[in-house]
């Protein structure tokens, strides 16, 4: 049995900690800060703007709806995270849902405004980096749709998930996974029966714990090794 006072629990599938991250959150005075309470929706599927976010505080679930009403997670935006911003340059219509997960707090920029901020090498810099981070996450997610087995999308699944919340400072600190079968079979284009069959073979092959519900990886098993 896992003691729960020392382990971390997270749910957050993109929570950039890098420097960009960290400078695009101090322009808080140069952008337009936004409270969203749990629950409130930031943008919907299909509207058209020119607003791009960074995450302070709190996660946003980010999501698509298919014509018959199938509604796929596509990430858990944490803090530090860049939201919105393809379909903010592009002034076209957004192909993604975004709701607080949590109470939050972004700032949100206007594309037009961007552009003036672009004179700023480090902003420049770091919006790309960002962009760029995005773009391969979405990339990798699509060969995995294509070329990986369940059991191949579940590990890797935990593997970035183990290395986004993994503290270098506090190795030995456990991490649990605050997500559903069905959360994670969603994000691994998977069904939740096939995700329930994949974790319990991990499970009996000692690459993962179970308590419970609850999914840990630790730095020592073969999934966060």
């Amino acid at each position: 049995m896992t003691d729960i006072t020392t382990t971390v629990t997270a749910s957050e599938t993109w929570l950039p900690r890098d420097r960009h991250a960290q400078y695009l959150k101090s322009l808080e005075h140069r952008g337009e800060a936004v409270s969203l309470k749990r629950g409130a929706s930031l943008f919907v599927q299909g509207q058209t703007d020119r607003q791009f976010y960074v995450v302070l505080d709190g996660k946003l679930y980010v999501s698509m709806i298919s014509e018959d009403g199938h509604e796929a997670m596509l990430d858990i935006m944490g803090r530090g995270s860049l939201i919105g911003e393809a379909a903010s340059f592009l002034e076209l219509p957004r192909y993604t849902n975004a709701h607080a997960a949590e109470d939050s707090r972004l700032i949100r920029f206007d594309s037009k405004q961007a552009q003036a901020l672009m004179s700023d090498p480090q902003f420049a810099s770091a919006l790309l980096y960002l962009m760029h981070v995005k773009q391969r996450q979405l990339v990798a997610r699509l060969r995995q749709s294509v070329f990986e087995s369940p059991e191949q999308r579940v590990v890797n699944f935990l593997k970035r998930f183990f290395k986004t919340h993994f503290d270098p400072d506090h190795p030995s600190t456990p991490i649990i996974v605050d997500l559903t079968h069905e959360q994670i079979g969603t994000l691994t284009d998977l069904s939740r029966v096939t995700v329930t069959r994949v974790l319990n073979k991990l499970k009996r092959d000692a690459r993962i714990e179970v308590d419970g519900r609850k999914i840990i990886l630790r730095a020592d098993n073969k999934i966060g090794a």
